[in-house]
């Protein structure tokens, strides 16, 4: 694997411990990764990838952050707090009109003091993309652009590296796992997990949660889950013969629910077992619908008792104080 910079961020390395209440009550030895607990912006997955993509950004004397999500992105607030810590200015471009008041994310984005540009009406990714550019080129600004996710190839590597991480911390344990469950998004952690377990030959299945793809575009979603794998695989030297046509990594498409970011009354009680079993928050967005497809197939029989599943907590918790959710909280 080619040698890649990164910053040595101090809590990269995130606990590992069992959920001995919800366990017990399953019947599977359930496990928990708390990559929210990270110490960066309140924390969540996107660090990891954070660390080689901020780094990258001060190789090329960039002095500008620029990346995209919803208004409520965790991955915009956790560059904006990256950001921070380099010296960096950081601007988001956010898909959605920009609320009354801002909530959740948007709140800690403007105490990390990120530059809030709102996608306006009838205005396309790339015309937005170009207005933005333009303003920053006009301050002299040197802009380093981060994809949707981080799930850059660059990007990619930090959830490679977690497979090692994981592994050193069952070993230390004395124990095992069958299966890693995670929420599959914009499938840069989903991709670098697979590469992972595929470069140091994890004994163990990991199956995804979509949490963002319609149900009907598996194929779209397992075409960019392939592609970043591949591009990661090139670029840094892998040298991995991935053969995902023969063997496509597994990802349940139901869990996206209602739609991307969108309450539903399950996933609201399944936040609430997981907040009063284990202490644990989970959101509507991601975890709470990832961790609801692991209790489904718990039920479903897809996962046996006596099985040991790991489930890797990518943070979020921010969002379920969004206007939006609050309003479902109340009717829930």
């Amino acid at each position: 694997m080619k040698t890649v910079r990164k910053i040595q961020y101090p809590l990269l390395t995130t606990p590992l411990h069992t959920l001995p209440i919800l366990s017990q009550k399953t019947g599977v030895e359930l496990l928990i990764k708390r990559d929210d607990l990270n110490g960066i912006g309140l924390g969540g997955n996107k660090i990891r990838k954070l660390a080689y993509l901020v780094q990258d950004a001060l190789d090329q004397k960039a002095d500008t952050l620029l990346t995209y999500g919803g208004v409520q992105t965790n991955h915009g607030r956790l560059t904006a707090a990256a950001a921070s810590m380099a010296g960096l200015s950081c601007g988001l471009i956010l898909s959605g009109e920009k609320p009354p008041q801002p909530s959740g994310n948007l709140l800690l984005d403007q105490l990390f003091g990120a530059e809030l540009n709102f996608k306006q009406e009838q205005e396309s990714d790339e015309e937005v993309r170009t207005r933005v550019l333009n303003h920053y080129a006009k301050l002299n600004k040197i802009v380093y652009e981060i994809p949707l996710g981080g799930s850059s190839p660059l990007g990619i590597l930090g959830y490679v590296e977690a497979i090692k991480e994981i592994l050193d911390q069952l070993e230390d344990m004395n124990q095992t796992i069958d299966i890693l469950v995670v929420a599959v998004g914009s499938g840069g952690t989903f991709a670098g997990l697979n590469l992972g377990k595929m470069l140091y030959q994890a004994p163990f299945e990991i199956l995804g949660m979509n949490v963002l793809f319609p149900k009907n575009e598996e194929v779209a979603l397992h075409t960019l889950i392939s592609t970043s794998m591949e591009q990661t695989n090139r670029l840094y030297n892998l040298n991995l013969n991935l053969n995902l046509n023969a063997k496509p990594p597994r990802i349940i498409m139901e869990t996206v629910g209602k739609g991307y970011n969108k309450s539903d009354t399950k996933t609201h009680a399944i936040m609430q077992l997981m907040a009063r079993c284990e202490g644990i928050i989970l959101d509507y967005c991601y975890t709470g619908k990832a961790f609801l497809g692991l209790m489904q197939a718990i039920e479903q029989g897809l996962i046996q008792p006596g099985q040991r599943v790991l489930f890797l907590h990518t943070g979020g918790a921010p969002g379920i104080f969004s206007d939006t959710h609050a309003r479902f909280w109340e009717k829930s």
